[in-house]
């Protein structure tokens, strides 16, 4: 239930420090969003946002957005069982976050070697990211995350894949950004030539 304060609580803004006011989702003086999207947005300011949204939390403990920034904060700081746990709570407040399902396959692999990973955790893994590119087919980070998996965990390991196989989800996710490579390099642990 939403505290009738929330929107007149006042904090300090993650990027530059300035007062804001929770009800905004905009810093009036930097003009940085609240709620990131991406991990990389986190930057350098990782505690500043985890304090941010845990303070967010306290007064609306059903915000969604809080609870997903607080899951990169943790995926940002190793902390991948509280992530897992966070992205949990996310997904079942909203089936189709197709980012929350995205970085719970993070949280699962927690900078392991696909390789490794039980074939429990590469079947839900596996799971998730198709549910990610049903979701939003368009985000090619998915495709190229679901070909390490079928890469690494199926081939590599001698297993045979499901469709579709790794190359074919390579050719739809040619057109990654950098920042989006970097992502995928760091937390999928792949042997797959990214």
């Amino acid at each position: 239930m939403e505290d009738s304060n929330y929107n007149l609580v006042t904090k300090e803004c993650p990027q530059c420090g300035a007062s804001i006011e929770l009800k905004h989702n905009k810093c009036a003086f930097c003009n940085t969003e609240f709620y990131i999207k991406r991990i990389d947005e986190l930057g350098n300011k990782t505690n500043k946002y985890k304090t941010l949204y845990t303070e967010i939390l306290k007064s609306d403990a059903e915000n969604i957005e809080a609870l997903y920034g607080l899951g990169l904060c943790f995926v940002s700081l190793s902390l991948f069982e509280r992530a897992k746990s966070q992205f949990d709570l996310v997904i079942k407040k909203n089936p189709d976050h197709a980012n929350a399902l995205f970085y719970y396959c993070i949280s699962i692999l927690a900078c392991r070697s696909i390789r490794t990973i039980s074939h429990k955790e590469a079947k839900e893994i596996e799971s998730n990211l198709n549910a990610s590119i049903i979701i939003d087919p368009d985000n090619y980070v998915y495709h190229r995350a679901l070909a390490c998996l079928k890469y690494d965990y199926y081939v590599l390991n001698g297993l045979k894949q499901t469709n579709p196989d790794y190359q074919e989800l390579l050719l739809k996710s040619d057109s990654l950004i950098p920042v989006e490579k970097e992502l995928i390099t760091k937390y999928f642990k792949s042997n797959l030539n990214i």
